[in-house]
């Protein structure tokens, strides 16, 4: 730390030693200034981790929560999501006014094995986004096109592999499931593609009971 000393009437200092004396004080108090702006970005940038359950629904449904914070909770359902138990990462935005982001990373597998995302602006939540890119199809044959029931997921089917399909053939089934649900609450729009076939044909399921695949017609152009 540098001791500033005071210039009394009586000392001679030359210009030069007087200049440089200031120098070194401009010096320490620029860092002094930037120390204290690092601590203030670490502090704003702290995390609050919380036990299990200890953050109520109006804490994590809170868009301008002004800490960032991550913990664990079964409240997954109310925040908006598919499944309770989640573990929930809260960034606020320098705008402390309304804005800031969740990750949401459920605790089940099976059809819940991602992440999702969702943005406040504007003093309001935006819609849950699953952060998961569709995997490219030829990694996703099945075999069975009763079990193809993730939304907006795309289906490589064979003929050879694949049971329930309109005819026997390879295709591209495409999937709309709202819910994402299966069993006696599946809800559910299927479209298949023919590989050689040239045709498209769609069915339905509605509480786990599918339809009849329908072909839909179609003139060449």
């Amino acid at each position: 730390m540098i001791e500033i000393t005071k210039f009394k009437p009586s000392d001679r200092a030359s210009a030069e030693v007087f200049n440089k004396r200031l120098e070194e004080i401009e010096t320490y108090l620029k860092n002094v200034v930037e120390e204290n702006q690092q601590l203030r970005q670490q502090l704003n940038n702290k995390v609050e981790v919380f036990s299990f359950n200890s953050v109520s629904i109006d804490v994590l449904n809170n868009f301008a929560y002004p800490n960032n914070y991550e913990t664990d909770t079964n409240l997954g359902i109310q925040l908006g999501l598919q499944v309770n138990w989640v573990r929930i990462k809260y960034f606020k935005h320098s705008n402390a006014v309304g804005y800031g982001t969740q990750i949401a990373i459920p605790f089940e597998g099976g059809y819940f094995s991602t992440m999702y995302i969702r943005n406040s602006t504007g003093n309001a939540w935006g819609a849950w986004n699953d952060m998961r890119s569709v995997e490219p199809a030829n990694k996703n044959t099945i075999v069975d096109a009763n079990v193809a029931l993730e939304n907006g997921k795309i289906y490589y089917c064979s003929y050879q592999q694949t049971a329930n399909l309109p005819y026997s053939d390879d295709g591209i089934l495409h999937v709309f499931s709202p819910g994402n649900v299966t069993g006696n609450e599946t809800v559910c729009f299927q479209m298949w593609y023919s590989w050689n076939m040239d045709c498209v044909c769609y069915r339905k399921c509605v509480w786990g009971s599918w339809s009849p695949w329908k072909r839909i017609a179609t003139t060449n152009i």
